[in-house]
């Protein structure tokens, strides 16, 4: 379950010293934004994987390819069925006379360049798959970086992954929040809060 913090910060701003922040993440699940902390105008980078959905149409003998080539792919769902891509045998794509194939292919294979070939469908198919994003940057002078997430609010989108720091988190076990820090320059110090 997603934990829900409420952030009761003063109505002007409390600045956290860098060297107390460490590296973490936070998602407003609203707006699809996650917040990414760390240190000061430092180098950032995360792994973000998307949900992808493609249409495909099957030929007369039941083969559908999936022609985007996810190299970086974690998993299959075709037709609201979770596939392992990466069981999936290499294979190669059998003559097709008619309705009959030159040689047998009882199960989804993919292919030696990465692209997947369903089996046994016909008409227009529905594949969804997780691909892997490199968000990379810096933070800002507060230590703050912020990725609006595509597809969060999708059917089994809890289950996209963020790396980050290291660690590797699903989008739904990361700490939720209703209102993300921002930064504002006071003075001479960049500072971070959150309106209530």
């Amino acid at each position: 379950m997603k934990k829900v913090i409420v952030a009761i910060l003063s109505i002007a701003a409390i600045a956290l010293p860098q060297s107390a922040i460490a590296q973490t993440v936070f998602f407003n699940g609203l707006d699809r934004i996650l917040q990414f902390e760390g240190t000061a105008n430092s180098p950032f980078a995360a792994e973000i994987w998307t949900l992808k959905t493609v249409a495909v149409t099957a030929n007369a003998c039941g083969l559908a390819t999936v022609r985007t080539l996810p190299h970086s792919m974690q998993f299959l769902t075709i037709a609201g069925n979770q596939v392992d891509y990466s069981a999936l045998p290499v294979q190669t794509i059998p003559a097709c006379s008619g309705t009959t194939l030159a040689e047998s292919r009882p199960s989804n294979f993919k292919l030696a360049d990465g692209r997947t070939v369903l089996v046994g469908q016909s008409g227009s198919v529905s594949v969804q798959f997780l691909a892997r994003s490199t968000k990379s940057g810096t933070f800002n002078a507060c230590g703050l970086r912020n990725i609006t997430v595509k597809n969060a609010n999708a059917i089994g989108s809890d289950s996209i992954p963020v790396v980050f720091g290291g660690q590797t988190q699903s989008l739904g076990d990361i700490n939720q929040v209703t209102s993300l820090a921002i930064c504002k320059k006071v003075g001479n110090t960049s500072v971070k809060y959150i309106k209530l």
